[in-house]
């Protein structure tokens, strides 16, 4: 009976979390998830800094079935390094998809934030589902913690609190400060709904 009673406490909670009434706007959050300038953002951190013969190398690795050296020689062209006129969109694809079917979790994560956000592949959130699942089942702390997010959120899922609360444990056990600042916000929000 109290075990019923902290589950119905519980989906209070994500209830109300949900429609935006302990604080949290559901509908801010899941806008958020789809702003393109975060991923800019990641992109741009990931620039490669690769010369004319340095991506010669890479590129031969890749075509020798390197997964790491195929996801730089696609993160290469995906961001036009060194210069955003070489940009090239279907080589980057092409690279970045090679690199995430052969296991490589960075190049499934990749892989799906391009169907997150459409970027040289139509927008598709089972796609991207698939592949942030992938590299999240591999140890992929980014992803785990995308996935923690989808799922608390229903951000093209179905909610599920206890798959999003094991995705931002990995994750913030592998050191995502902000899997474990969702973990800190949830439990706080928690234990305020406890001492009411």
């Amino acid at each position: 009976m109290f075990c019923d009673f902290k589950r119905l406490v519980l989906f209070v909670i994500i209830l109300l979390t949900l429609v935006g009434c302990v604080g949290v706007d559901s509908k801010t959050y899941y806008a958020g998830y789809y702003d393109q300038k975060l991923f800019d953002q990641r992109l741009a951190a990931s620039k490669s800094t690769l010369s004319q013969q340095e991506l010669l190398d890479e590129t031969k690795l890749a075509e020798q079935g390197n997964a790491k050296a195929q996801l730089l020689v696609g993160l290469y062209y995906l961001t036009g390094s060194p210069s955003p006129v070489i940009a090239d969109l279907v080589k980057a694809i092409y690279w970045v998809r090679r690199s995430a079917q052969q296991g490589n979790p960075d190049g499934q994560r990749w892989l799906g934030s391009l169907y997150r956000f459409g970027i040289g592949v139509p927008q598709d959130s089972s796609q991207e589902l698939f592949w942030y699942t992938k590299a999240a089942e591999s140890g992929d702390h980014i992803a785990q913690n995308i996935l923690g997010f989808k799922y608390f959120y229903g951000v093209g899922v179905s909610y599920d609190n206890n798959r999003a609360l094991e995705f931002w444990k990995k994750s913030a056990n592998s050191g995502n400060v902000t899997a474990k600042t969702h973990l800190d916000n949830y439990y706080k929000q928690l234990q305020e709904q406890n001492n009411r």
